[in-house]
């Protein structure tokens, strides 16, 4: 990533690159309870007003159809982040 395509990334969501972190290897973490491991969230990012917005989705079962096109999704597991 670099050129206008980094620059305009830090402009709307803050920050700079030299905020960023090297990655870090995974610590192996305490045995957890199955509920722990499958406790997750679904966040739904948009644009509103020329701002980037996100609420969660908080409707249960997940579906396909609910993953708008046009927008931006964020499933947070216990140790992983799928983005759509």
């Amino acid at each position: 990533m670099g050129g206008q395509v980094e620059e305009d990334f830090f402009k709307a969501l803050g920050g700079s690159k030299a905020d960023v972190q090297a990655a870090k290897p995974d610590e192996k973490d305490p045995e957890l309870s199955e509920d722990a491991l499958t406790n997750y969230k679904l966040w739904h990012i948009f644009e509103k007003d020329e701002k980037i917005e996100g609420e969660e989705v908080t409707q249960r079962p997940l579906t396909l159809d609910m993953l708008l096109p046009n927008d931006t999704f964020i499933l947070e597991l216990y140790n992983k982040i799928y983005v759509w």
